[in-house]
């Protein structure tokens, strides 16, 4: 199950939970669900910015490599290959 569907299912629960509270009063004597996942609720969201973190850094180093692309294709040649290109450029 996915983070985005456990938290789904988190509010599906919780509002389950309070419609049973309306409907039953002071009969409802559950512990709210909201005080019961709160610790799970902060944790998905700990989880969910490092995701995005992550994310945002596999844009940078995208961005980074197609903009370094041609250096990083000359470092990969062989020595003779780039002694001929300085060559042809002078």
């Amino acid at each position: 199950m996915s983070e985005l569907q456990s938290v789904k299912v988190l509010d599906e629960e919780e509002n389950a939970d309070k419609q049973l509270r309306t409907n039953h009063g002071a009969r409802w004597t559950r512990t709210p669900s909201e005080r019961l996942t709160e610790s799970i609720r902060a944790e998905a969201a700990r989880y969910r910015q490092i995701i995005d973190n992550a994310v945002n850094a596999d844009g940078i180093v995208r961005q980074r490599y197609t903009q370094h692309r041609e250096g990083f294709e000359l470092l990969s040649r062989s020595d003779v290959s780039v002694v001929r290109l300085a060559h042809i450029s002078e």
